[in-house]
This record gives structure tokens, sequence and C-alpha cells, in this order.
């Protein structure tokens, strides 16, 4: 069972009243900072509570900054960008991830891809494409990242293995099914990164 939800950040007044009803420990916990990022994180909690049907279980986070569900099997991953956001429900590890199209550099591609990925963005037909391709590869290895529970920043970014074509990917010695949903988002990429079992 895998489901996913993908909208409009909320306007913030919205987004605050609505997180007091279906959310609120969410407001109590983790809502610090810059407040167009709290709106974001908001908006992605709102849909993931609406994935959930009912009132939310308890959120905490692990040791490695990971929200999970306190006494309930099913995993979730949420994301938030500019304009969107985010929000999957699962009975296996899942991760999520929504990305504005990133303009693809040299400098980026060697920071972050291995040699199949290089070639695999270099094969589009203009810059457009290109950016397509390598945004397709940075959502699918923040989903991983996600969805593994360490990050990108202990998982490494080359050691995060993309095939966009056949829809895989390995991080930290396990395989994943990727998914790249449509968004009614312009210029955003969607991918959802699925253990294998």
């Amino acid at each position: 069972m895998i489901r996913f939800a993908v909208g409009s950040i909320l306007p913030a007044e919205q987004a605050f009243e609505a997180a007091k009803l279906q959310c609120p420990q969410i407001l109590q916990e983790r809502m610090s900072g810059n407040p167009s990022v709290m709106q974001q994180r908001l908006s992605a909690y709102l849909l993931l509570a609406e994935l959930y049907t009912t009132p939310l279980p308890q959120i905490c986070w692990d040791l490695n900054g990971k929200p999970v569900f306190v006494d309930c099997p099913l995993y979730f991953s949420i994301s938030h960008t500019g304009t969107g956001a985010a929000a999957v429900i699962a009975d296996i590890p899942v991760g999520i991830d929504l990305q504005k199209t990133i303009a693809v550099s040299n400098a980026l591609l060697e920071r972050v891809c291995i040699d199949s990925e290089w070639i695999f963005c270099n094969g589009g037909i203009d810059r457009a494409d290109q950016n397509d391709r390598f945004t397709h590869i940075w959502t699918a290895k923040e989903a991983m990242a996600k969805a593994d529970g360490l990050g990108l920043a202990r998982l490494g970014l080359k050691r995060i293995l993309v095939d966009v074509p056949n829809q895989i990917g390995q991080a930290n010695g396990r395989s994943y099914d990727l998914d790249f949903p449509s968004v009614d988002l312009p210029n955003t990429v969607c991918c959802i990164a699925k253990l294998t079992k």
C-alpha cells in the first residue's frame, strides 16, 4: 500500500489554522525558524494528514532526524519546494522528494553524479532536457536518502546510485524502485523511492 499527494503551498494563515486542528503536535515540536519554510512544512504535513484519513499518530524524530510515527507500522515522508508540497505513506520504507527544475553545470554534475548518471544527463537533446534529467537524478537521490533514513550528507551523493531509465536505485546496500509521477506544478519533478522487498 502506497498513497501519495502533491499540492500547492497553502497561504500562511490557512496552513497554521488547519494545522491547529489536524496536526497540532507538529506546531508544538518542529515549527521554529524561517516562517516561509514553516508554511511549506505545514503544507506537507497537512497533505500527510489527508492521506492518513484518521488523526495522525504521534510523530517523533529518530536519532538521524527522520520523522517517524510512534506505535504505528506505517512509514511516511514529506517534501516541499517553493510553491509545492508532497507527502507519501506506505507499509514499506519510502521517501519522497519534490524539486523545481535545477539548472545543471559541469561542476554540479561532477559533485553529484557517477559516470553513468553523467552520461544520462548529457544525453539530453538541449539544456532544458539536461536540466530535467539532472533533476530526476537529484530527486531520486533525495527520495532514497529519506527512505533510508540517513539523509544525503551521511550517505554521500555519489554512493546513492540512480538509473532513471529503468526506475531503480541503490543506497546503503539497499535496492529501491523509483517512481516519477506527473505533478500539476510547473517545472517540478517528483520522485517516490520504495524499498524493494
